[in-house]
């Protein structure tokens, strides 16, 4: 059984994946983004690996799901093959709607926050080990939950790496055919999962910057409905804490992988195929496959795959009891509520934008790469292959809120220690600009004297369609925030907000079709996650 292990531009685990599906007794064949459909459509299964694909330009995965590749891996897919996407691999088939997939609710995957006692102790890259707790149900989690039984692995067989001779943790699937009916009655194959049992605990890496799963209450609703939800984050007893260290990265409902409806999609976050402890997920993959090998039963399949198993030693699966889930949904209401099919979410158009508007006071700052921005550059590149010629240039928009109760004398000093802070932009390679209308004049440094809305410098084109994108929940802003404030004695800083500011220029067709076309592809920004707002 072939399982291509599919490499993007960055893609840097695909050694491990390929040792990993040995390991389960699988074929791996790697398969690069650009090569004949011929070949991929040739195999049984396909595993995008982690990495930076593109170098998570704009965003982690977006560009990678816009390459037609995705395309013939979504037929294949409609066709009963497996699809696992790893880490960088899970933002793809979240960004191109495999996951949870068509007429699924809208989700995405977004930058990290690391939260305790509600504050935000860190955002952005996080490496370290974590605890997963299979959710092989769709039933809601018992409050309380009971102590982990005797015969259970205790946290020091948990630690990093170690496994302890004798123990051969794998469960032999509990269904000939792989299947459990979620809280909606609806069968689905438990492609990934098999080997589990609700409640089973393993210890594996995460490795990301960009891998809170985002969603709204009525989403999260449909997602627990259906049972998407593959693998929770939880600490050593089962209990899926929502704070940080448990939760590394703030995702809602501590979802660590998510599937899509018929179960044969998961993009999981962390890093199963890093450790001997992830094997479970591939040989379920396996056990899977094998079902649909003429002559052999899915009883047959099933045993075969769960006695190979213990001779891989996944090691360090416990079976904990459900603890009480983190509470990201409404109070008094409850998760297995029957909710609409909703559809994703859609891109905006031109007249759906509300017009930006700083607040009263507030002083607008643009940052520009002076080195060559390969980010406007790939997805300048990514839309030519969408055949959508446009000009796009990404300035980094800082809307600072200075108290207002200060003297102007205390405001210029405070603007001053924030801009030398070097935490708005890094000199070496940025230079500050003045926003058009920024209140109060332009900040300090000679920067701010260039001219604007001439196409040819630095600043914006004036001509150009401005979009300014926003996160939904400003994590990157609440996180320079108390860096200014803790560490730079800015206490005057009341507010400061941080967008992209994309700019669309069309080279020879209508301009309001090009700038519908970039829009419609969803490049420049995730409605779920993210808010546009016409700038100028």
């Amino acid at each position: 059984m072939t399982v291509g292990v599919v490499q993007f531009p960055g893609t840097n685990c695909e050694r491990e994946t390929g040792i990993a599906l040995k390991r389960a007794g699988l074929e791996p064949v790697f398969v690069l983004w650009n090569e004949p459909e011929e070949r991929l459509r040739a195999l049984d299964a396909y595993v995008l690996a982690g990495g930076f694909s593109y170098e998570d330009r704009s965003r982690s995965g977006v560009i990678a799901a816009l390459d037609p590749v995705m395309t013939v891996i979504a037929e294949e897919n409609r066709r009963g093959k497996p699809v696992m996407g790893i880490c960088n691999g899970a933002q793809i088939l979240v960004e191109s709607g495999l996951v949870p997939g068509e007429g699924g609710p809208p989700v995405a995957l977004t930058t990290n926050k690391r939260v305790r006692d509600g504050r935000i102790l860190g955002t952005g890259f996080y490496n370290a080990w974590v605890t997963l707790r299979a959710e092989r149900s769709a039933s809601p989690p018992e409050p309380g939950g009971a102590e982990p039984r005797d015969s259970d692995l205790r946290d020091s067989d948990l630690r990093d790496g170690d496994l302890r001779d004798g123990d051969s943790p794998v469960a032999e699937p509990r269904d000939s055919d792989h299947r459990d009916a979620d809280s909606s009655g609806t069968a689905r194959p438990q492609v990934f999962t098999s080997v589990f049992n609700s409640g089973d605990l393993i210890r594996i890496p995460a490795a990301h910057a960009e891998g809170r799963f985002v969603m709204s209450d009525e989403a999260l609703a449909e997602i627990e409905l259906h049972g998407l939800v593959a693998f929770r984050y939880a600490d050593d007893t089962g209990r899926a804490d929502p704070e940080f260290p448990v939760n590394p990265n703030g995702s809602r409902g501590n979802i660590a992988a998510l599937t899509s409806y018929d179960g044969t999609v998961m993009a999981i976050m962390p890093h199963p195929e890093r450790t001997d402890r992830g094997n479970g997920i591939f040989t379920s993959l396996r056990c899977y496959l094998e079902t649909r090998v003429p002559g052999e039963t899915a009883d047959e399949s099933a045993r075969k795959a769960a006695d190979d198993s213990v001779g891989y030693r996944p090691g360090g699966y416990r079976t904990a009891a459900r603890q009480d889930a983190p509470a990201s949904h409404p109070a008094g209401t409850s998760l297995l509520t029957s909710v609409t099919h909703q559809a994703p979410a859609a891109p905006p158009t031109p007249a759906s934008l509300s017009k930006y508007q700083p607040a009263p006071g507030a002083q607008e700052v643009l940052v520009k790469l002076i080195i060559t921005d390969n980010t406007a550059v790939s997805v300048e590149n990514a839309l030519a292959h969408r055949g959508i010629d446009a000009e796009i240039r990404r300035y980094v928009h800082w809307e600072i809120g200075l108290d207002r109760s200060l003297s102007r004398e205390r405001r210029e000093e405070l603007l001053k220690r924030i801009h030398a802070a070097g935490e708005l932009y890094n000199d070496n390679k940025e230079r500050p600009l003045a926003a058009p209308g920024a209140a109060g004049g332009p900040a300090p440094g000679d920067a701010f004297g260039d001219s604007l809305g001439n196409s040819s410098g630095d600043a914006p084109d004036a001509s150009a369609f401005a979009l300014l994108v926003r996160e939904r929940e400003d994590v990157a802003g609440t996180r320079v925030r108390q860096a200014l404030v803790d560490w730079f004695g800015c206490d005057g800083l009341a507010d400061l907000k941080r967008g992209i500011l994309w700019t669309i220029r069309a080279r020879r067709s209508d301009r309001d079709e090009t700038v519908q076309a970039v829009l419609q592809s969803n490049i420049l920004m995730n409605p779920v996650a993210q808010e546009g707002l016409l700038y100028g």
